[in-house]
């Protein structure tokens, strides 16, 4: 490449495992033209090679993340890149291992720190045990003049380095602390950042649990702040998130499992102008209704994740409905929302994502009334009660009580004057709904002391203009004329069905002969699956990624048919129970093959591996209780899959260490499951001598 390429600029070498110190010598020719230099996880790169890379006077960004063997004597070369301005050394485990704050010596990261670039502007460190309060220390002289700092899961870190840190960090706009724990206090790690950083806009808290509502109170001081990630600090309760009330540029506010907070949180950011963006996913019982009202007055809104907030009802989500820059909007689990809360969205036009899974009165009448929003493109409907269907049935409910909307059919003699005057008096009065999709013939979404709200029946516009992405993961009533329904969506790409038991041969012939356009198909669990149905799926020429997970009846002459599918590159076999090697055998048509799932297919030997041999894009194999499968399988592998990157033989008691000999073999193998196979510590050593992940 450094011969070839005289005037390359960018060159990424992640996990290409055999580049050595010998290769970074031969970068020499590209020193005044190479900027980029990427060597991730690439496991045979020393202190000798990093030391070669100081002659690339021309870098401004090295990536030298999870190179294990790299030590503070090779960062310590880094100071000739005088112009290096973006610079990764995490998970440098050789300095991690080696490194501690009385080691002595140019060894120690701690010097290789004071000799770091002063032009960085950009430092990553993650997961790297040397970073020390020692280290911290001698890096904070170089951390005037950088702009992003991310000092994630550096355990043995403590409050005390972290504040010699952050007073140093007076030019720094983002900073990550995230994973750092108990080293983040509010004294004197927050007040010392929020005394010395007057730029930050950025700030990553995540998991550091002893950050408290005096914490974030010194916090409000940072006027620039925009985007602020509090997820898991449970000290923080509504008083905290008041004293938020005066960073008017606050864009950005993660709040996942922060389990104290209450709709008086979501007064507060409703106050905040610039708010887009508010997460609040985890279980938060003090998530009302009433917070989700005041929520309607932050017109900027364009994500909203509310994740298991239990208490939010449809009277909480009619109140969204005025959110004009809503884009995306996650309900998972919010078990108390209904068609009535799902049809008051259909007036949002900027929706492109919705999420309902695990939303058990969800049914085809809210559904329905999402398809009319032309500008949705994902939807995630697993765990609903919906059967797929495009028409509602007269006089159909849901399979909950109480709460649950019934759905009927409005008379086409009932004028529509008529029925928006029972809209206004009723829907809008104790919904909020401003705006209701006239359509005819309607179905009214009824639920006790809460009025009604317009749902379509079959809709006049196109049926999901725009969706992309569908999950119907583990909608027990979808049925085959609901796939039918499905087919018609002519712009899907991507379609769930897992755990849809009632789906048949019938509902695939139904999807392919309208669904030639997908180009992801997860049939896992539908047990009721055969080969006549994947004979259906020769059609669909487009598809790249198909699971067959747990269909049992899928057998040899199933795979057959998936042979002329040239284009799959993701194929998961797993609990196919009745395929053999002679249904193995055929996959290898498929040359564009790179992840191949056979789990639990007790039927096929060492065969089947032999067959794989034409398949040379396969990176990934899982072969977990394949219980006949032997030492010469892998040997035959070995030889042949040379892009290999990952394989399980979990449980494959016949495997010995001579077939883990011929296994670590494989150029860029970095990940093996051995576990539940019969080694000895000599072939154990061998996975751990050779293998990134074991």
């Amino acid at each position: 490449i450094a011969a070839t390429l005289g005037r390359l600029a960018a060159l990424d070498l992640s996990e290409c495992h055999q580049v050595s110190a010998q290769g970074c010598r031969s970068l020499a020719p590209l020193a005044s033209t190479l900027t980029t230099l990427k060597l991730k996880r690439c496991k045979n790169v020393t202190d000798e090679g990093v030391a070669a890379l100081g002659q690339l006077y021309g870098l401004t960004r090295l990536n030298l993340s999870g190179c294990a063997r790299v030590s503070g004597l090779g960062l310590n070369a880094l100071s000739m890149l005088t112009r290096l301005r973006v610079l990764d050394i995490s998970r440098c485990a050789a300095a991690a291992n080696r490194v501690t704050d009385n080691s002595p010596g140019p060894m120690a990261l701690c010097e290789a720190a004071e000799r770091l670039p002063g032009s960085l502007t950009e430092l990553l460190l993650c997961g790297t045990g040397g970073v020390t309060d020692r280290f911290l220390a001698a890096l904070s002289p170089r951390l005037a003049q950088l702009t992003t700092f991310k000092l994630l899961r550096c355990s043995r870190a403590t409050q005390r380095g972290l504040a010699s840190v952050c007073v140093a960090l007076r030019g720094v706009t983002t900073l990550s602390l995230n994973g750092c724990q108990s080293a983040v206090t509010d004294e004197p790690v927050l007040s010392s950042l929020s005394a010395h950083a007057p730029l930050l806009t950025d700030l990553d808290l995540t998991g550091c649990e002893r950050v408290s509502d005096a914490g974030v109170g010194l916090l409000s001081t940072l006027s620039c702040l925009g985007a602020l990630d509090l997820t898991q600090c449970h000290r923080i309760t509504d008083d905290g998130i008041a004293a938020l009330g005066t960073v008017t540029a606050l864009r950005s506010i993660v709040l996942c499992r922060c389990i104290r907070l209450t709709d008086a949180s979501l007064r507060t950011l409703a106050a905040l102008p610039s708010v887009h963006v508010v997460r609040f996913s985890g279980q938060h019982d003090g998530i009302t209704d009433a917070g989700l009202r005041h929520l309607a007055a932050l017109k900027s809104l364009s994500v909203l994740d509310l994740r298991w907030c239990g208490q939010v009802t449809d009277f909480g989500v009619a109140a969204l409905a005025s959110l004009p820059a809503l884009s995306s909007l996650d309900l998972s689990g919010c078990k108390q929302v209904s068609d009535v809360g799902v049809a008051a969205l259909a007036v949002l036009g900027s929706l492109q994502e919705v999420k309902l899974a695990l939303c058990p009165l969800v049914t085809d009448a809210g559904v329905a009334q999402l398809g009319q929003v032309a500008s949705l493109a994902r939807l995630d409907l697993g765990g609903c009660n919906v059967t797929g269907s495009s028409q509602v049935v007269a006089g159909s409910d849901v399979s909950r009580q109480g709460s649950a909307p019934r759905c009927q059919f409005v008379p086409r003699s009932t004028s529509a004057p008529a029925q928006n005057a029972l809209l206004s008096s009723t829907t809008r009065q104790h919904l909020g709904v401003e705006h209701v999709v006239d359509v005819q013939p309607e179905v009214v979404a009824t639920t006790p002391n809460t009025g009604m709200v317009t749902v379509p029946a079959q809709p006049t516009a196109p049926y999901f203009p725009s969706l992309t992405t569908l999950d119907l993961s583990r909608c027990l009533r979808l049925r085959d004329d609901g796939l039918d329904a499905v087919a018609g969506i002519t712009s899907l790409s991507s379609l769930c069905l897992v755990g849809c038991e009632e789906v048949t041969d019938l509902g695939l012939q139904a999807l392919c002969s309208k669904g030639a356009y997908l180009t992801s198909l997860d049939l896992g669990r539908c047990g009721q699956v055969t080969d006549m149905g994947l004979r259906q799926l020769i059609a669909v020429t487009a598809l790249t990624n198909l699971d067959l997970t747990g269909c049992r009846h899928v057998t040899d002459d199933g795979l057959h048919e998936l042979a002329t599918l040239t284009a799959i590159q993701s194929l998961f076999l797993d609990l196919c129970v009745q395929v053999t090697d002679m249904g193995v055998a055929y996959l290898s048509m498929l040359e564009n093959l790179e992840s191949l799932r056979l789990a639990g297919c007790i039927c096929i030997t060492d065969n089947s591996l032999a067959s794989l041999t034409p398949l040379q894009c396969l990176t990934s194999l899982s072969l977990d209780y394949c219980k006949q499968v032997t030492d010469r399988g892998l040997a035959s592998i070995a030889v042949s899959l040379t892009s290999l990157i990952s394989i399980s033989i979990y449980q494959c008691r016949r495997v010995t260490d001579s077939g883990i000999a011929a296994l670590v073999t494989l150029p860029i193998l970095r990940k093996v499951n051995v576990r539940g196979c019969s080694l000895t510590q000599m072939g154990i050593g061998l996975v751990m001598t050779h293998v990134k992940y074991a």
